[in-house]
């Protein structure tokens, strides 16, 4: 009744949005601000008698907006189940505005604005907190935090939705069951029914004069009793406290950084000290109109205590941190009013050079991020990718933990405009958007890192391809790891076009999303697009990646014939080179024996005529030794048996070369008849078909000398000279 009167005109759509975001109650609608109403699609007049009518004080006498018998149909409602309505109490339903419920809680105020100051001001009494921990036997969580990422089975079950969900159903239900305990009674709890719902929550061991004193402090004017606000309130400090008193007083370095922006300022503030912590998990966000969004990041080698504190303080769902533990593929989710995001990011961890391939490094980068109405926080965790080792090809077991995956962070504080010192400085647009839009900056910046990855094998590609011609036709390199190389990139492109597509799913599953693609439909498109031309680009790296390792084959192939060929080659110079050694030889001995029987008959005439046979009186009995000019006929003999035994003999001896004469011997400096192309140019493709036809053209004759001009043939263009070429 008291939207048709205000609002006559007013959409289905609008009341499924008020029981999306419980606004059941006049005084819920009466707490939404301007900008919420805005959020909520109603126009400047349906904002304006809104505003009016809750001015007027008439909110906290008003019947419920939506009954139970009114609730939208589910055609109407999306993603978010009703949530159940809130037990009758004796005041107005107490809404509690902590730092921000951003994540589905439940709304709870105060009657009295004073009652809300107070409550917000015991809030952020850390000490008070922390105090009431370590007096307590409940110093320390029952499950020690450091083992959260290695050694605890069934994480979620056991650890995260038994002590550490504070979601806005599990707190509603703790606190009913609560008040189930004592029937009489449905005011709030009792000390004794607070105690054991904080049992039942993991905060056992606090004692009765401990949560009085807690009960008192908290509501001072509440008759010893706890509304439901309240208690949430008790529950959430007292969970922070048992997480952070192991890291107030350790000297670790706390990887947690805080930006706060409006359209006017950006203050970020590094969480490096205990009173940083302490301010920062137990505080509140400024008031400031409009309200500011924050971004707080983790990075790497941070505490699970901060992990868990992050999920206290702002509600996150048990799922989505599971996620963050196990670290989870690429996906987007939607819990309650808020998403939940995980990226596997892949990014360029140092250039290629000549002697080493592109080096990648992966990380694992979680978003959680407000929805509507707020959409005024979001958290990031960045950690090092625990899988990158197995999944990445050629990856060293320390690959994934590079912290240089981190850069986007400092890239999106420079797109926020943060470090901006310039007196007159413009602030960032980007200032004026809401947490979603920052989510989607995070995702455009996950998909250029993937863009500028392919662009790294497309040159690291071009390079191998420019040196496979040098690399395959040189014999004496070593060519091992052109192929390994190659063989491994495009296993590599395969987990790259693999990690594309799960952010192409975050894209689809954004855009399918009613209140995602109403703010980002064009920005979601573009990175869509950006993803596909990475996709296109892997797969065609893909391709040629391929074509290389068959060239690269081929070559192969071609250099194995070549060197058998050369081999044979060499095998038949040796031989021939034997052969000329043995006729050379046995020309010598062929000489030798001529000689030797030409000089026969003299030395047969010099033996006979040289023996001394005589009488007894001493007178020789040879009668040729009594010639008187005896010693003058023996060598006329002589000579002329020598002279006519040369001219008989050379005409003999040059029949005989001429019919046996080889061809002739190659000289020592003279290179071997092989298979060759000399001093190739490798500025043409590899897989030219001239290359290929000079390759098989380009051979020695056996006889026959034949020149060819290089320019007169463009098969063989690219080389420098060409020796010899057979003719046929």
């Amino acid at each position: 009744e008291i939207l048709r009167a205000l609002l006559p005109s007013c959409s289905p759509s609008v009341l499924a949005a008020l029981h999306r975001e419980h606004i059941w109650s006049p005084a819920d609608l009466a707490m939404l601000s301007k900008e919420d109403l805005k959020t909520l699609g109603l126009t400047i007049g349906e904002r304006g008698r809104v505003l009016r009518w809750a001015a007027s004080g008439a909110a906290l006498s008003q019947s419920p907006l939506l009954a139970p018998a009114q609730e939208p149909s589910a055609s109407e409602i999306k993603l978010v189940p009703p949530a159940v309505p809130l037990p009758p109490v004796a005041h107005s339903p107490v809404v509690h505005a902590r730092n921000p419920p951003i994540f589905d809680m439940q709304p709870f105020c105060l009657e009295d604005d004073d009652e809300q100051q107070h409550l917000d001001e015991i809030e952020q009494q850390a000490n008070f907190w922390l105090r009431v921990i370590t007096e307590s036997s409940a110093a320390a969580p029952a499950v020690p935090t450091a083992q959260l990422y290695s050694d605890i089975s069934d994480v979620r079950e056991r650890v995260l939705e038994d002590m550490f969900d504070l979601t806005p159903e599990r707190v509603q239900d703790v606190f009913m069951e609560g008040l189930s305990r004592d029937e009489k009674n449905s005011v709030g709890l009792s000390i004794s029914e607070v105690e054991h719902t904080l049992q039942a929550c993991g905060c056992d061991g606090l004692g009765k004069h401990l949560i009085a004193e807690v009960v008192e402090k908290i509501a001072p004017n509440g008759g010893g009793r706890l509304q439901l606000g309240e208690f949430e309130a008790t529950l959430s400090r007292l969970k922070l406290a048992q997480l952070l008193r192991g890291l107030v007083g350790s000297h670790l370095t706390l990887p947690l950084s805080v930006l706060d922006y409006t359209p006017s300022s950006v203050n970020f503030k590094s969480v490096s000290d205990a009173q940083a912590l302490l301010g920062f998990f137990f505080g509140h966000r400024p008031k400031a109109v409009p309200k500011p969004v924050r971004w707080a990041h983790l990075g790497d080698g941070h505490d699970p205590a901060l992990l868990l504190a992050l999920m206290v303080k702002y509600s996150l769902h048990p799922l989505g941190v599971e996620d963050v533990i196990h670290q989870c593929p690429t996906k987007l989710e939607r819990h309650g009013n808020h998403y939940m995001l995980c990226i596997e990011q892949l990014f360029v961890a140092a250039e290629s050079t000549a002697s080493r391939g592109v080096q990648v490094a992966g990380r694992h980068v979680t978003i959680f991020c407000a929805g509507l109405p707020a959409t005024d926080t979001l958290i990031t965790v960045s950690q090092p990718d625990r899988s990158f080792a197995a999944d990445w090809p050629g990856a060293k077991a320390e690959s994934g933990t590079d912290t240089q995956g981190d850069s986007w962070v400092g890239r999106l504080k420079q797109r926020l405009g943060h470090g901006r010192h310039r007196p007159g400085a413009k602030q960032s647009r980007l200032c004026e958007r809401r947490s979603d839009f920052l989510m989607y900056q995070v995702v455009d910046l996950c998909a250029d890192d993937l863009r500028a990855l392919t662009r790294a094998f497309a040159s690291r590609l071009i390079y191998l391809e420019r040196q496979l011609p040098q690399y395959a036709w040189d014999g004496t390199v070593q060519t091992d790891w052109f192929y390994n190389e190659v063989s491994q990139s495009r296993l590599q492109l395969d987990v790259v076009m693999r990690r594309i597509r799960g952010l192409r799913r975050v894209i689809r599953r954004a855009s399918d999303d009613a209140d995602l693609s109403a703010s980002l439909g064009g920005y979601l498109q573009d990175v869509a697009d950006h993803l596909d031309e990475a996709s296109e680009d892997a797969k065609h790296l893909a391709e040629k990646c391929h074509a290389l390792t068959k060239a690269y084959e081929r070559a192969v192939e071609r250099q194995q014939l070549r060197s058998y060929q050369e081999a044979e080659d060499e095998s038949r110079i040796v031989e021939r080179r034997m052969t000329l050694q043995a006729e050379q030889l046995n020309r010598i001995l062929f000489f030798l024996t001529v000689a030797t029987t030409i000089l026969a008959p003299p030395q047969f005439l010099a033996g006979v005529y040289g023996m001394n046979f005589a009488t007894v009186t001493g007178y020789p009995t040879i009668p040729e030794l009594l010639l008187r000019r005896g010693y003058l006929y023996f060598w006329i003999l002589v000579g002329s048996y020598l002279l006519l035994a040369i001219i008989i003999s050379v005409p003999l001896f040059r029949r005989f070369v001429q019919v046996s004469l080889p061809d002739e011997p190659l000289s020592d400096d003279e290179d071997p008849p092989v298979s060759r192309d000399v001093n190739r140019q490798a500025s043409a493709p590899l897989l030219s078909n001239q290359r290929e036809t000079v390759d098989t053209a380009v051979r020695r004759p056996q006889k026959g000398v034949t020149w060819i001009d290089p320019e007169s043939s463009p098969a063989i263009s690219d080389l420098r000279y060409v020796t010899w070429i057979d003719p046929e």
